[in-house]
């Protein structure tokens, strides 16, 4: 357990998003066992980075497929585990939260 974050570390995670590294593992299992370690592990960057691999890797599927059960689990664990902390930060609604959290996933993209 760890405590909650800051509304400045909130804000600097935010700010941080668009140009973390997050690589998405190709092999199921050991993709599935990073992710666990990630999960137990209670680093928000870890989280986040977790969350935008699998976001990222969703995004290029052009062909409709959706994630694997196992990235969407892991997906909604992490989200779980963050969204709702930075909804609790900045006063606002988890679904505010989580738009937050998606469109800094995603920043990199809208500027290119």
């Amino acid at each position: 357990m760890r405590p909650v974050m800051s509304r400045k570390e909130a804000k600097e995670y935010l700010e941080q998003l668009p140009e973390m590294t997050a690589e998405y593992e190709a092999n199921n299992k050991e993709r599935e066992r990073l992710s666990r370690q990630i999960l137990k592990s209670c680093e928000v960057s870890q989280y986040l980075k977790l969350m935008k691999a699998i976001l990222e890797q969703d995004r290029k599927k052009k062909n409709g497929k959706k994630l694997n059960c196992s990235d969407e689990k892991n997906l909604q664990r992490a989200e779980k585990m963050l969204i709702s902390e930075f909804a609790i930060v900045f006063n606002i609604t988890v679904e505010k939260a989580r738009d937050s959290v998606f469109d800094a996933v995603f920043e990199k993209e809208k500027d290119a």
